[in-house]
C-alpha cells in the first residue's frame, strides 16, 4: 500500500515525465543517428545499441543523464515542500515511508533508462542486418569478427565466451547493469536530500561531478602516469564504462565494486539515521 502511495505520487509529477520523454528522445534520436551514418551500415544490428559506449550519442546521453537522475530522487524533497510527509509519518510507520521511498524511486531511476534503451535496441535489430562478421573496432577501423577477435575477448571484455555466443542476450544483461546503477546513484541522491531537504538544485550536482569532472579527470590521471609513462596497468575511473557492454581499457572491476559499496554504505547509513529520529523534522 505505501509502495503503491509513492509509486503514484513521483509519477504524478511532471517532471518525472519531463525525464522520461528525454530519455525516450535520445533513444529514438540514436537510431536515426546510426540508421543515417553511411559508415556503419554494414555492421550488425546489436553494434548501433545506443548504449554500447562507442557512439557519440552515448558520450552526450551520460552527461544528460547525470541531471535526469536527479528528478525521481527529488521525490523526498517535493514530500517535505508540500507537507506530504508530514501527514503521512503521522499515520503511518516512518520506516515504512522511508522503505516505499527508496524502492519507489529505485524503479523509477531504473525504467527511465531500460524503457528507451529497450526501444532503441529492438529498433536496432528490426532495421539494420541480423548477422554480420564486421564489428567495429574500438582502434578505429572494422575488424573481421570471424577471423580477429582478439580485441573483443581480452581482459577488458567481462565474459568473453558470452559476449561472442550470444550478444543480444549480453545486451540484455547489461542494459539492466545500467538500469540498476543509474537506480543506485538515485537511491544516493535520495540519501542525499534527507540532509539537504530544501535544497532541490543540489541534487543536479553531485552525479556529473562524481561521474563526468571527477571520473574523467582522475582517469586521464591514471592512464597517462601509470600506463604512458612507466607502462603499467591503470584503473579506469570512467564509472559509465562499466556498465557499458563495449569493451574499454583499463577496466578493473573490484574498483568498481568498492565505489557501489561506497554508494550502498552511505544510502543504509543515511536511511538508519533517519529511522533513529523520534519525527523526520520539516
Amino acid at each position: 500500500m505505501m509502495f503503491r502511495m509513492q509509486w503514484k505520487l513521483i509519477f504524478h509529477k511532471k517532471a518525472v515525465w519531463l525525464a522520461f520523454l528525454i530519455s525516450l528522445v535520445h533513444a529514438i534520436y540514436a537510431f536515426i543517428y546510426e540508421k543515417m551514418n553511411p559508415m556503419v551500415q554494414n555492421m550488425a544490428g546489436f553494434w548501433h545499441y545506443c548504449g554500447l559506449g562507442d557512439s557519440s550519442a552515448w558520450s552526450r546521453f551520460i552527461v544528460i543523464l547525470s541531471f535526469l537522475i536527479a528528478i525521481p530522487a527529488m521525490s523526498f524533497q517535493w514530500d517535505v515542500s508540500d507537507n506530504t510527509i508530514a501527514a503521512i509519518c503521522v499515520r503511518e510507520n516512518r520506516k515504512e515511508y522511508l522503505k516505499a521511498k527508496m524502492n519507489a524511486v529505485f524503479w523509477t531511476e531504473f525504467l527511465i533508462v531500460v524503457i528507451p534503451f529497450s526501444l532503441n535496441l529492438l529498433l536496432c535489430m528490426l532495421f539494420f542486418n541480423h548477422t554480420c562478421s564486421l564489428i567495429p573496432s574500438p582502434y578505429g577501423s572494422a575488424v573481421d569478427f570471424s577471423s580477429d577477435s582478439s580485441w573483443a575477448v581480452g581482459t577488458d571484455v567481462l565474459f568473453p565466451s558470452f559476449f561472442i555466443n550470444y550478444p543480444i542476450i549480453y545486451l540484455m544483461v547489461f542494459l539492466i547493469f545500467l538500469g540498476g546503477f543509474v537506480g543506485l546513484l538515485g537511491l544516493a541522491l535520495l540519501a542525499l536530500s534527507f540532509w539537504f531537504r530544501r535544497i532541490k538544485l543540489l541534487l543536479f550536482v553531485p552525479v556529473f561531478a562524481l561521474t563526468q569532472l571527477g571520473g574523467n579527470i582522475l582517469f586521464i590521471w591514471s592512464y597517462y602516469t601509470y600506463h604512458m609513462q612507466k607502462g603499467h596497468l591503470f584503473i579506469n575511473f570512467n564509472m559509465w564504462d562499466y556498465v557499458s557492454p563495449m569493451s574499454y581499457v583499463g577496466k578493473v572491476y573490484p574498483a568498481f565494486g568498492v565505489f557501489m559499496l561506497i554508494l550502498v554504505g552511505f544510502i543504509y547509513w543515511s536511511y538508519r539515521m533517519m529511522c533513529r529520529k523520534e519525527f523526520i523534522d520539516v
